[in-house]
């Protein structure tokens, strides 16, 4: 017995540890939100109150959507020796808004990374403009410092808000997700909002 102890242990080994393995990976696949019930914000700068600021969204977005949301986040990040469109490009398969200190944006940022702004995505925006052939393209909407957005910022900072590529809470603006499910847009909305 000792010796087929000794060399059959790490069958008896994996008879007890791959249940527990298996049982997490299927509990990790059944309980993550689906895109559509997860709204996703990452600020890519410094000196945000992210834990303010996803609090403030948790509050004000079930007023604001019809869409069921399960899970809302907010996270900030450095590109900590990513080139930022390394970073911008996975990103956007994980986030529903990007939000850049616009200190750390690229010349041609929006062209590069995201799709233009949807003309009816936001009304009363300024908009953040690049010039392409000739012709002025919106892609994002500047923050002023008299934002929700800003008022959750340590330090003020000019930022554009940018809509992921990916996104399935754009109310199918984007050619993704459903009508119904304008989460994004709602939270777009919130963030811009002037403060006193």
């Amino acid at each position: 017995m000792k010796r087929h102890l000794q060399y059959h242990w790490w069958k008896y080994l994996l008879a007890v540890l791959l249940p527990v393995i298996l049982w997490c990976v299927i509990f990790n696949a059944v309980t993550k939100p689906k895109q559509n019930e997860a709204l996703r914000v990452l600020y890519i700068g410094d000196n945000l109150d992210t834990q303010r600021l996803q609090d403030e969204l948790k509050a004000a977005l079930p007023q604001m959507t019809d869409q069921s949301l399960l899970e809302i986040t907010v996270a900030q990040s450095r590109p900590n020796g990513l080139a930022l469109g390394e970073l911008l490009t996975a990103r956007q398969f994980e986030y529903d808004i990007l939000i850049l200190a616009q200190k750390d944006c690229p010349e041609t940022v929006g062209q590069s990374f995201f799709s233009p702004l949807p003309v009816d995505a936001v009304s009363s925006i300024t908009p953040y403009t690049e010039s392409v052939e000739g012709k002025t393209v919106s892609y994002g909407i500047v923050l002023s410092e008299k934002t929700r957005f800003a008022s959750c910022l340590t330090e003020p900072a000019d930022c554009i808000l940018f809509f992921s590529r990916e996104s399935v809470n754009l109310a199918g603006k984007n050619g993704k997700g459903n009508k119904q499910d304008n989460a994004a847009l709602c939270a777009a909305v919130f963030l811009l909002e002037e403060t006193d």
